[in-house]
């Protein structure tokens, strides 16, 4: 299977077409382990002066752990009913709304990948 990397902020786009949702939990468990490894990294840049750099950090760190949880709720979301499903793709694009404008806020997620294969 080839693997193919593709940035945060172009999962809309990859999620153009699919229907299956697990296929779409898929997708969103490589995304959950990518946002894991940019908050830890945003973590480690935290300043140690408090101050409008500090705060602007934070800002940064909580909206990214706040992205994350929304991804987690969705990978774990039920949706075995219709209205479960029909929820599940709008959350789906308010996530990718998010991400949106994380990006143009603090910005990051351009070259945060996530791979997954097989979607050719």
């Amino acid at each position: 299977m080839n693997m193919k990397k593709y940035s945060i902020v172009d999962l809309d786009e990859v999620l153009v077409g699919i229907e299956e949702i697990e296929l779409i939990k898929f997708i969103l468990k490589a995304v959950n382990d990518s946002l894991k490894d940019r908050i830890d990294d945003v973590e480690y840049a935290e300043p140690f002066s408090d101050g409008s750099a500090h705060d602007k950090w934070e800002e940064k760190y909580e909206d990214l752990v706040s992205i994350q949880k929304d991804v987690d709720d969705l990978i774990n979301m039920n949706t075995s009913r219709k209205t479960g499903k029909e929820k599940f793709k709008d959350d789906v694009k308010r996530l990718c709304e998010s991400i949106d404008v994380h990006q143009l806020m603090y910005g990051g997620l351009k070259r945060t990948y996530f791979e997954i294969g097989g979607l050719e």
